[in-house]
Parts: structure tokens; C-alpha cells; sequence
């Protein structure tokens, strides 16, 4: 009787729009002969209530044979037998066949049972508490394994939420009152009887089970022949024999040293070896109960090849030949002993691309390539980012390989003895990637020396180095073994879910300065985890924990807190380096990246780099001065300002994006007594915006200090909190989702954090560039008044008077009658303006024929002009009296001109004919040349009257305000004379004076010092406001 292993690879190859295509699924299947287990929710021994509805549960018997989350499609038969009195009523054989047997009223002593399993339920006179009992560690089919933890957790079905549990093990009380249960075994126990009895409320509840020892496999011996060799050379026999357990068949695990070798059912296997000085055989049941043997041999290292790549490639050591072959064992050992070998870049280049095509198909072929990348590493060092392109190719075919066995779930099958090795085998990596190995490439940047008060126009620029053109390509290179690295280190750490149980002891790797902490949790109950040292802290509230399961959807969370006890980011090139060690924070399940905390996690920082107090001077001139001073404030982080050696009294102020005003100095935003200061006061400021942002601060000299000047000093410290994000195209810190808490002033050396993310967090501090305003800022007592505005009023006022009269008087002078047939009436029929409109060519001295249609039949009237005095001129009305005997109505109009004069040309713009005695109108609206051949016109639809148009335009402008109408040049309504430009011209003047009143509203003493800075930068736009409100630029001259 064997057990198997069995990977499904399939392929289908295709062809589809002339591409070739291959497609390949696989399934990893583990046939193992296991038996059914049933089982009845409650244990051994059951108490119910009278009149108490009884639930006889067998839903978690299982199949061992199938994976636990697997369908477990079982038979039931249920049967009750009475202890007390023969032919009971409700208990009898076969009394159901499903998962659950459902009774009521039960009032006996009865014992069921299906299967193996059976239940006795005692029926006592208070109500029960429904009790039962899972297993979380070493306790499957009520057995364990001796030397193994044994982990259950109590479960009270529809219990109050206060549950006292009270654990009894082989009839000794155990101090553990929580309900999850963890027990040693003694090496003299042979069993476990495990009783639960649980409160709540005045309620009570009971649970017993029993365990049963599951020996090893014993009787048995393993040996070696021969007992010494040459690695890759001599063919070694590896036997075992006699072994004998309950739980066939048996596993045997072959180990050279700790590189795992095989894991079959076969007592014997003939197999070359790497170097090793032990063999270790591992013989298992089929429930873990394990022996090992330890064979002593001595293998010695194969010589180094006088050349590499011949070796590499010669018969019977081509890696890829092997793989070829199918012979996958004897490529993983030959990989083994030759990477020891491998000290370049090139060679390693050169072993990797020999199996670039092959795939890592097992869990132990993942263990293999995993053990001979440590090696590879660990030979290769001092890396460089030339070795870091090799190393990457390593680790990417362990991630492809992890990601294989991930989806096939054959990952699930790791024990907890591998997965600890593995993880201090990638965790060794992470250590030696994030030493510094290269000289870390700084930004180059120019920036400028504190600007003192005393000496505000010196500034001092260090030079620049020269540039490493292969600056990008290292970046380029460690990044990409970063993301590699991270990646597998995520997909193996995922596994943990499987592993580790909540409160069992965390599973811990402490080599200094590396340290790494993962435990397992399944409540809200606070966390706070200490690494380090000094120490930095994680704290995860209980809001946190609840974001974080339901995010999750599971109540069982693994966390995984772990630090280099340097920068692993090192490569990462910024002009300001980071000032504490990295952090990794992760959980899991694994969340999706884009994942955020609603409730954050808190991070304690131990900050590495110690700011010296670079104090900045400055200096009151008067009572009533105010000195300012800038620094730029990257997004989400912290401004500290410390004053320094104070002798009076000041008030700070500090303003994020805006000034701090002299009226919330007088206020008092933060006034500093000297008197009760020791040495320094600190003022802070958070900028929460996700862009760096301009701070100002403000110093003001209380009212009770007399003497001037005045000087004083002070000094700025910026903190920030960061996370890794890898997310973004070119992963680099960010500080989004980030904050640092204002309770720095405990210890300067300490940093807490709030972060929303989980990923790699570290913390800096730094003084920035301090900059003096040169502007002089000098407060008010009263606000005077202001005299400036009056007469800008009184002005405006007598400037919109006198154009409107020049403007009144030219448009007298440019309406005129040109022509009129109805001399004799004392009211014309009909009358014609002609709207010579804005265009440049709106004048013209042609004579001009007009032929007008009407029911009476057509009309010829031809306009002659006198070519020195023209009356068809820019801007003007010209108006047409007709007798209504000659012209009824138009309903067509033909134009044309003879091209005379000096300005033949004429471009017309509207024409208008009103019927005084129909109150008839037509609009001819023309927008055309008027040349010697004729153009016909025809009426309009549009009825409105100028004034509405006029009304419609002021309208519009009120709403548009911003739109001006030039007093000269092309009238935006061509519609408007002069005149009626310049009532538009003055209405938009006094409309905008207004609105830009209302905007800025009444200055106060709140208010004078943000006018003064607004009027301040306005007044270099004055030119461009009136240029804007006369003369319309792009059609001038």
C-alpha cells in the first residue's frame, strides 16, 4: 500500500490568425489510502436539559483522504441504544440517514452513536449550554503526536458573549481560562483526556474528548553504503528496513544535511550527493509521527574545475541534459555542488540561462531551488548591481515556481519545520540584499544655505560631483531583485494561514540585526509588538483588528512584523535619506494593494539621525513689527518649531498655505512667556495636503517688551512618516495614508506613526531651508480712512461723465438723413436706417444703388456722396425717409455700389425698414462687401428691437462681467453707436468696481493685512486692467 504524489500537466498547442499558441494547465492530486473518521459535535460525554431540543450534529466527519476544505460527500446511519429502560419510544436503530438527527422532549439516558463514534447524553434538570470543541493543532482522528503541541479551542453555540471556560486535562485543572486550550503532552502520557466545562450567565455547559497517543513508526534501522564518497562521483545506497506503524504506508524523507533530497514511499534509493557530512532520514506515518535517523558519511567537495563552463557542459553534468531527461533529482544535486563554484556575474549568468526553460514542477523542487540560490548568494558576495541582475533570474524562477504550487494548492502540504527553514533561508536574503554594497547614489542637488536675518542676501551653493551615467541602470537593477524578493517572500508567507494557529507561541527569527515576528490571531483583543533594539513598537487597536477582518472576511488573521535592522532601500537614490530602519508590516490572508485601514495601525520609530539645533535668528525693529519667515512643508508630514534661549515674551504664529495675521498674533495664536520657559518651547503644524506646501511663521513681541531691536532664535525640524509604494510604476516612499502624531515632544528620538497600508514603513526627520521674508510687515493700531479710495471714486465718476458727453455729441453728429421722398408728409410711411456697423472697411465714399421689392412693385434709390464729406462713415446711422405710394413693404432688397471715391469699397452691416402706419418691421441683416454686382438681401426673422438687444447685451454683461466692451476700436455688438458703447464701457466699469468690492468685502482689523498683500501684487496689473477696459489689442491698428 503506496501513496502518491501526482502532478497533471497538459498542453494544448494551436494555431489562430496565423500566431502559434500554447496553452498548459496543471492540478497537483495526492492519492493517499486514508480512513473516514465520524464524528459527533459534543464529545464523549453530553448533558441536556430536560424539555431542551437536542441536536445530534455528525457534519465533521471526514474523509482524510480528501483536503479539508474539500466536499465531504458521506453516508450517515444513526442508531440509539437506552441505558435505563427497554423499548424506549425515542430511541431505536436506524433512526436517520443525514448529517443532522433531530429529537425533542427527551427525557432518558441514551447513547448514540454512527460509525466508531459514539455520544453518551445525560439528561439533567437545568438547562444546557451547547458545547463543543475544534482542533486546531496535533489532534486530527482524537490522536497526537508525541513531542508536538497540542492546540483545541472551546466553542459555545448561541452563548451570552462573557464565556468562562475551565479546562480539566487527565483530571488535572489547567490554569487557562480562554477557550483556546494549547497543552504539551508529557513523555509518560499515553493519552489525553481533555474536559471543558463552561459558565455563562448562570448557565453551565460541558465538553470531554479523549486523544490517544499516535506512536512513530519504530523496529526499524537505516544505512548508507558506502559510507564515503566524492560528491557528483560515487553512487551512494540509502536503505531503511523493518519499520513498522498502525498508519501505513510509511513516508521516507532523505536529507543531505538540510538539503531535501527526496520524499517517496520507497525504503531504498540509489542516488549521487552533494557535499555533506550527514544524512538524515525522516520516517513518517501517515499522521506525522515521525522518527529520524541520523547517518553519519563523509562526502567530500568535488575539486574546482579548471574551467567552469566546460564542466558545466560536459557529459553526464549538463544541467539541462538532466533536465532533459527526466533525471530532475541529479540536476538539483549537480546545481548543489556547483554553485560553490560560482563567484561572477557570468558564471552565474551562465548556470541559470543552462535552465532557463525549465519549470520548478513540486513543493520540493521549490525547496531545492530555494536552498541553491541561498548558496549562490551567500558565494557571489560582495554583490553589485551587475551580480543583482543574476540573482534576479534565480529568484524569478522561484516565484514562477511558487505561484505554480500556490494554485494547485500543493503548498498546503508544507509542515511547519520546512516552512520555518524556508522563511530563515529567504529572510537571510533579504538581510544580506539590504546591506549597502555600493556607494549609495545620492540626488545631486544645489541647495542653498539657511538665510540668516543678519545677512539675508548670502547664500552659498556646494559643487556638484561628477554624474554616474550608470546611475539608472543600478536602480534599475536592484529594484527589480527588490520587487522578486518581495514577491516571494509574500506568496511563501501567505501559506502561514495553514501553519499557525491563534495563540500558540510566535514563530520567531532574531539574528541580530534581523528580526522577524509572525503569530497568529482570531479576536479584537489589542496588539502591541516590540522589535528591535532600541525597540520599535507596532500597535494595532481593537478597531484596526475589526477593519482588518472584515476586510478579510475571516476572523483567523496571521501577522507579520519583521525589520533588517537597516534600509533594504538603500539603492533608492533622495536627497534626504530616511532616519530610521525599515519596518515590514503584512497580514494574512493577503489583502489586494490598493487595500486601506480605516482604522490605522500605530508605529513607534527609534530615529537614528540626531538634528543639531541649527538656530536661525531673527530680530523686532519696533513694537508693532512682525517678522516672517517661509520653509516648504512636504505633504503629510510634520513642522516643529522650537524656540531657543528666549529673554521676553513673543507670540508664534504658523500658517500652513496663508499668512498668519497680525490681528491673530494680538490674539494670541501661541504666546511664549519667558519667564516659564527653561530652555525651548515647541509649536507644531501638520500638513495634511498631498502636494508640499508653503509654511509661514510669524514672530510678534508681546505688548510688556519696551526695548528695541529685539532679537531672538528659534529652529525648525520636519518629521515624516513613510510606506514603500509598490504599486506605482516606479515604486519609491510615499507618504500618502501616513501621519505622524504630534506626541513627539516626549522623546525627539522617538516617531509615531499612522498608517493606513501594508508595506514597508520607515520614518525622517530633517532641518529644512529657512527663508526670511524681505517685506517688511508693520501691524495697525486703528484703521484710518482712506482717502486713496475717495478720490478714486470722484475721479471714475467725472471720467464716465465727460465720455458720455463727448460721446453724446458725436452721435448727434453721426445720425443723419441722407435721403427722403416724403418731404410733403408730415409723418413718412416708411423709414430706412442703414447700420454702417464696426467693421474697418464700414466707411466708403461709392455711390450707392438701393432697389426695393415690395407689393407695389420695385423701387431704384441711388445715394450720392460727396467724396470729401462722405455721409456712409464707421459707427453710424444713416437714415432713408420713403412714401409709402413708392415702397408699401420690402420683402427683398438689391444693393450695389459703383466703386468710386477715395474708399470705393464698402462692407454693410444691417439694415432696418419700419412701416409707421402697419407697424410693420423688417431686419435686412447684409454682413457682406457691396460691389458693382448686385447682391439681393432678404428679410431677417428676427423682430427685436434695439432696446431689448441693448437690455439682452447688459444682461449678458452682468452675468459674463468679465467680458469688457473696448471704448475704441471694434464694438463687440455691432449693433452700438458710440454712444451706446460707451453707457456699455461705463456699466461694465461700475459693475466690476462693484463686484470686486463685494468679493473682497469691508477691510477690518482682521482683514487690512490680506488686502494690503492682495492690493500689493494687484497693482502690477493695473496697466493691464485699463488696457483691457479701453482698447481691444488684437484688432488695433
Amino acid at each position: 500500500m503506496s501513496s502518491y504524489s501526482l502532478v497533471l500537466r497538459m498542453s494544448w498547442r494551436g494555431r489562430e490568425r496565423g500566431l502559434d499558441f500554447v496553452t498548459e494547465a496543471r492540478c497537483f492530486i495526492l492519492v493517499l489510502p486514508k480512513p473516514v473518521k465520524a464524528v459527533i459535535a459534543g464529545g464523549l460525554r453530553r448533558q441536556i436539559g430536560i424539555a431542551q431540543n437536542v441536536l445530534l450534529d455528525g457534519s465533521k466527519s471526514r474523509d482524510f483522504a480528501l483536503a479539508p476544505d474539500a466536499l465531504q460527500d458521506l453516508f450517515f446511519n444513526w442508531s440509539c441504544v437506552s441505558l435505563q429502560e427497554a423499548g424506549d419510544e425515542f430511541c431505536h436503530k436506524n433512526m436517520g440517514t443525514g448529517k443532522e438527527l433531530h429529537q425533542n422532549d427527551i427525557g432518558k439516558i441514551i447513547i448514540a452513536y454512527s460509525d466508531k463514534a459514539q455520544q453518551e447524553v445525560h439528561i439533567v434538570t437545568d438547562h444546557q449550554l451547547n458545547v463543543d470543541m475544534k482542533c486546531r493543532r496535533n489532534c486530527l482522528r482524537d490522536q497526537y503526536v508525541a513531542g508536538s503541541t497540542v492546540h483545541v479551542e472551546g466553542i459555545c453555540w448561541q452563548c451570552p458573549p462573557k464565556i468562562n471556560f475551565y479546562w480539566t486535562v487527565n483530571g488535572v485543572e489547567q490554569r487557562e481560562n480562554h477557550r483556546h486550550f494549547i497543552y504539551n503532552p508529557k513523555n509518560e502520557e499515553t493519552r489525553l483526556l481533555i474536559d471543558l466545562a463552561v459558565e455563562a450567565e448562570a448557565l453551565k455547559g460541558h465538553f470531554s474528548i479523549e486523544f490517544q497517543l499516535n506512536t512513530p513508526p519504530s523496529g526499524g534501522h537505516c544505512s548508507v553504503i558506502p559510507s564515503a564518497g566524492t560528491a557528483l562521483e560515487t553512487e551512494f545506497r540509502i536503505q531503511c528496513e523493518s519499520y513498522e506503524d498502525q498508519d501505513m504506508p510509511l513516508d521516507f524523507h532523505y536529507f543531505s544535511g538540510h538539503f531535501p533530497l527526496k520524499r517517496i514511499n520507497e525504503a531504498q534509493i540509489i542516488l549521487k550527493l552533494p557535499e555533506s557530512n550527514t544524512l538524515t532520514v525522516l520516517i513518517c506515518d501517515q499522521w506525522n509521527a515521525c522518527t529520524e535517523t541520523i547517518l553519519d558519511v563523509d562526502i567530500s567537495a568535488l575539486p574546482r574545475p579548471s574551467n567552469f563552463h566546460e564542466f558545466l557542459l560536459a557529459n553526464g553534468t549538463d544541467p539541462k541534459g538532466l533536465f532533459e531527461n527526466s533525471q530532475r533529482l541529479a540536476a538539483f544535486v549537480l546545481l548543489k555542488s556547483v554553485v560553490r563554484f560560482v563567484t561572477t556575474e557570468d558564471e552565474a549568468n551562465f548556470v541559470v540561462d543552462q535552465v532557463h526553460n525549465i519549470s520548478l514542477l513540486t513543493l520540493l523542487e521549490i525547496e531545492q531551488w530555494l536552498a541553491i540560490s541561498h548558496d549562490l548568494v551567500m558565494n557571489l558576495r560582495p554583490l553589485d548591481y551587475r551580480k543583482s541582475l543574476a540573482v534576479t533570474k534565480y529568484i524569478q524562477k522561484l516565484r514562477q515556481g511558487l505561484q505554480l504550487i500556490i494554485e494547485d494548492q500543493e503548498i498546503k502540504y508544507l509542515n511547519i519545520e520546512r516552512y520555518q527553514l524556508a522563511t530563515h533561508q529567504i529572510v537571510d536574503l533579504m538581510r544580506e540584499f539590504a546591506k549597502p554594497w555600493e556607494p549609495p547614489m545620492d540626488i545631486q542637488t544645489l541647495m542653498p544655505e539657511t538665510i540668516m536675518a543678519t545677512d539675508p542676501l548670502a547664500e552659498h551653493y556646494s559643487e556638484l560631483s561628477d554624474f554616474d551615467i550608470l546611475v539608472m541602470e543600478k536602480i534599475a537593477n536592484w529594484l527589480e531583485l527588490s520587487k522578486e524578493v518581495e514577491r516571494s517572500f509574500q506568496m511563501f508567507s501567505s501559506q502561514a494561514t495553514h501553519i499557525y494557529q491563534p495563540k500558540e507561541p510566535a514563530f520567531v527569527i532574531n539574528e541580530h540585526p534581523c528580526e522577524m515576528l509572525l503569530y497568529a490571531i482570531d479576536d479584537a483583543t489589542r496588539q502591541t509588538i516590540a522589535l528591535g533594539e532600541p525597540s520599535m513598537e507596532v500597535h494595532l487597536s481593537s478597531e484596526a483588528i475589526l477593519n482588518l477582518q472584515s476586510l478579510v472576511k475571516s476572523h483567523d488573521l496571521v501577522i507579520q512584523v519583521g525589520s533588517m535592522g537597516m534600509n533594504r532601500f538603500w539603492w533608492y537614490p533622495h536627497e534626504l535619506p530616511i532616519s530610521s530602519d525599515v519596518l515590514y508590516f503584512s497580514t494574512f490572508p493577503r489583502l489586494p494593494p490598493s487595500s486601506r485601514l480605516n482604522s490605522p495601525l500605530s508605529i513607534k520609530f527609534h530615529l537614528k539621525i540626531s538634528l543639531a539645533n541649527q538656530e536661525i535668528q531673527g530680530k523686532f525693529k519696533a513694537r508693532q513689527h512682525m517678522s516672517m519667515f517661509t520653509v516648504e512643508v512636504p505633504s503629510h508630514s510634520l513642522l516643529v518649531l522650537k524656540t531657543h534661549n528666549l529673554d521676553s515674551s513673543i507670540s508664534i504664529g504658523i500658517g500652513l498655505g496663508e499668512k498668519p495675521t497680525g490681528f491673530q498674533m494680538q490674539q494670541t495664536i501661541s504666546k511664549l512667556d519667558a519667564s516659564q520657559l527653561s530652555s525651548q518651547k515647541v509649536n507644531f503644524a501638520f500638513n495634511n495636503n498631498s502636494h508640499t506646501t508653503e509654511a509661514y511663521i510669524a514672530f510678534l513681541a508681546q505688548e510688556e517688551v519696551s526695548e528695541f531691536p529685539l532679537f531672538f532664535k528659534f529652529s525648525v525640524d520636519i518629521y515624516q512618516c513613510l510606506y514603500w509604494e509598490w504599486n506605482m510604476e516606479n515604486p519609491q516612499w510615499s507618504s500618502d495614508g501616513c501621519r505622524p502624531k504630534y506626541n513627539v515632544t516626549v522623546n525627539w528620538q522617538e516617531l509615531e506613526c499612522e498608517n493606513h497600508h501594508f508595506s514597508d514603513f520607515a520614518a525622517r526627520t530633517y532641518q529644512p531651508t529657512v527663508k526670511e521674508d524681505l517685506r517688511e510687515y508693520w501691524l495697525l493700531d486703528h484703521l484710518p480712512i482712506n482717502w486713496h479710495i475717495l478720490i478714486f471714486y470722484i475721479l471714475s465718476l467725472l471720467v464716465f461723465l465727460t465720455v458720455l458727453l463727448i460721446n453724446f455729441r458725436r452721435i448727434r453728429n453721426t445720425r443723419s438723413i441722407l435721403i427722403s421722398d416724403a418731404k410733403h408728409m408730415e409723418h413718412p410711411n416708411l423709414e430706412i436706417f442703414i447700420y454702417t456697423g464696426s467693421h474697418w472697411n464700414s466707411s466708403s465714399t461709392s455711390n450707392i444703388k438701393f432697389r426695393f421689392v415690395s407689393e407695389r412693385g420695385p423701387y431704384t434709390l441711388r445715394i450720392f456722396q460727396n467724396p470729401w464729406r462722405p455721409q456712409l462713415l464707421r459707427n453710424s446711422i444713416c437714415q432713408l425717409l420713403l412714401d409709402g405710394q413708392n415702397v408699401k413693404f420690402p420683402f427683398k432688397m438689391v444693393i450695389s455700389g459703383d466703386q468710386t471715391g477715395r474708399f470705393p469699397s464698402w462692407y454693410c452691416h444691417r439694415i432696418t425698414a419700419h412701416n409707421h402706419a402697419t407697424k410693420e418691421k423688417q431686419i435686412f441683416l447684409v454682413n457682406n462687401w457691396i460691389t458693382q454686382q448686385p447682391l439681393e438681401v432678404m428679410p431677417s426673422l428676427s423682430g427685436d428691437t434695439w432696446s431689448e438687444r441693448f437690455h439682452e447685451h447688459l444682461s449678458n454683461f452682468y452675468i459674463n462681467w468679465f467680458h469688457f466692451q473696448p471704448l475704441w476700436g471694434p464694438a463687440k455688438y455691432n449693433d452700438s453707436c458710440s454712444l451706446q458703447r460707451s453707457c456699455i464701457w461705463v456699466s461694465q466699469t461700475f459693475a466690476s468696481v462693484c463686484i470686486i468690492s463685494c468679493y473682497y468685502g469691508p477691510t477690518t482689523m482682521d482683514s487690512y493685512e490680506r488686502d494690503r498683500d492682495t492690493y500689493f501684487y494687484l497693482r502690477f496689473k493695473a496697466g493691464e486692467l485699463f488696457m483691457l477696459s479701453s482698447v481691444d489689442f488684437s484688432l488695433t491698428k
